[in-house]
């Protein structure tokens, strides 16, 4: 059975919740339940807070799990990074991640956002508008169990 946009839309209005549920923890639970594949990553509580501890965590799991592809894939992983006011680039830099849905040929990205949005699907676009920047697509080095 193919995982579609649709599937992805029963993750949406989940809360972000800050040390217990991120964007870090809805790949996971997404990952496990719409693919069928374990993401070996640290619970919410265990990883590191502060935008350097975040950045660390996310390249680290990263590295581990994925890598950089040509182009976006249902399953697949969006990389995005936003400038903050702290620091000099590229450590004022607070990294983003979510899992791609292809919608009539359009990537189309669930995340955790924040607080006040928590799970939401958004068009690339949308995303860019907001300030996030594309750091890059990411697939899978290991397929999920048939």
């Amino acid at each position: 059975m193919a995982v579609t946009i649709m599937d992805a839309e029963r993750y949406v209005g989940r809360p972000y919740l800050p040390g217990e549920f991120d964007c870090g923890s809805l790949v996971v639970l997404v990952q496990r339940e719409l693919f069928g594949r374990q993401v070996a990553a640290a619970p919410a509580q265990e990883r590191p807070q502060g935008l350097r501890g975040q950045a660390r965590d996310i390249r680290t799991t990263l590295v581990r799990n994925v890598a950089l592809v040509d182009g976006p894939e249902t399953g697949g992983v969006a990389l995005f990074w936003e400038t903050t006011v702290h620091g000099r680039p590229p450590l004022n830099r607070r990294w983003h991640v979510g899992i791609v849905f292809m919608h009539y040929g359009a990537p189309w990205i669930l995340h955790c956002a924040n607080e006040v949005h928590g799970t939401v699907l958004d068009t690339l676009q949308n995303l860019q508008r907001q300030g996030l920047h594309l750091d890059g697509w990411y697939g899978w080095k290991d397929p999920p169990p048939r």
